[in-house]
């Protein structure tokens, strides 16, 4: 498969070393969600946003849609692969997340490192993974974790992930 100038997006269980390595030998770009499992990079990614007084680019969405009322705030930053612990990080994605639905509030922020520079801009980030939660998450990772339970394995083996994600 030929990846050059591609861009491969994933959910935090491809958040490590061997695989954005492997994504940026075959030529291409990751963008790629962090959660706790990634303490490191997760850590680094909270402790920036909250203490990095102003973003180098910011963005709000609003959507109404099903019935709730969604506010998004994305935020990019400059990050380092030493910080991130991620090979050939260069931006820090910070998504907060309002929601309104049924006349209760819940409020939410996702962290997310890309190899793209920061110059791409915020609007590029925010498309790049609103596409992949839409082409990803819900019409494919929803029925593999479903019917899997592909977000439960706790497994961290490389090529045993891959092999799951080529499910």
């Amino acid at each position: 498969v030929n990846l050059n100038a591609r861009t491969i997006t994933s959910d935090a269980l491809y958040n490590n070393s061997p695989c954005t390595e492997s994504t940026i030998e075959s030529d291409a770009d990751y963008c790629t969600q962090l959660k706790q499992e990634n303490r490191h990079a997760f850590k680094v990614a909270s402790a920036l946003s909250k203490t990095t007084p102003l973003p180098v680019n910011q963005f709000s969405e609003t959507e109404k849609d099903h019935g709730r009322i969604t506010q998004r705030n994305i935020k990019i930053y400059p990050i380092s692969p030493f910080e991130a612990n991620l090979s050939h990080a260069q931006t820090l994605i910070v998504i907060q997340r309002c929601v309104e639905e049924k006349g209760k509030d819940s409020d939410d922020t996702s962290f997310y490192i890309s190899s793209h520079p920061i110059t791409r801009g915020v609007k590029y980030f925010a498309t790049l993974i609103r596409g992949h939660w839409n082409g990803c998450e819900i019409q494919n990772h929803w029925n593999r974790d479903a019917n899997l339970g592909e977000d439960k394995t706790r497994i961290r083996d490389f090529n045993i992930n891959c092999n799951l994600s080529s499910l």
